[in-house]
């Protein structure tokens, strides 16, 4: 026969309940929450890519043609899968379609001047888009972190702990 044994019991109590009722609310709220953060990111880093291409110069002979501000209005974010994005150019029409591409590189790109191919024009390329989202990883990795602290403090209320 066994001889007497030492226990203790651990009763879950009301808070118990709360920290229960308060992380289902979070597990069906807290995916969109980070979707929804990645989308305010990548539109944040589209719009400062909107603001550099139309800052970008024009050489002093050129006049204004609105290729800038076309090439602003096409940059856009695209949702992808559950929850990634893309952030992109595009041109209202083909034959533009190198352009954004063709303004981003050092060496520019040559085109027909006003579609005339007895006559080429050069454009400098500059440096305004794919930079703009070389160290965009930290300040995105931060706004994520942020979602999940602001997630986990809403658990720890509901239980009554503070964390």
């Amino acid at each position: 026969m066994p001889g007497p044994s030492l226990g203790y019991n651990v009763i879950a109590g009301p808070e118990w309940e709360r920290v229960l009722v308060a992380l289902g609310r979070e597990d069906a709220l807290l995916p969109g929450a980070l979707r929804d953060q990645i989308v305010d990111d990548a539109e944040e880093l589209a719009n400062v890519t909107r603001g550099r291409v139309l800052g970008l110069p024009t050489p002093a002979n050129a006049g204004h043609t609105g290729l800038r501000a076309k090439v602003a209005a096409g940059v856009h974010v695209e949702r992808q899968g559950t929850g990634g994005v893309r952030v992109q150019t595009s041109m209202p029409t083909r034959s533009e379609g190198i352009i954004p591409r063709g303004l981003d590189r050092p060496k520019g790109w040559r085109h027909p001047l006003f579609g005339d191919k007895n006559h080429w024009f050069s454009n400098p390329g500059y440096d305004w888009f794919l930079s703009t989202f070389q160290n965009a990883e930290k300040p995105i990795e931060a706004d994520l972190k942020h979602v999940l602290e602001r997630a986990a403090s809403r658990i720890a209320d509901a239980g009554g702990a503070r964390i």
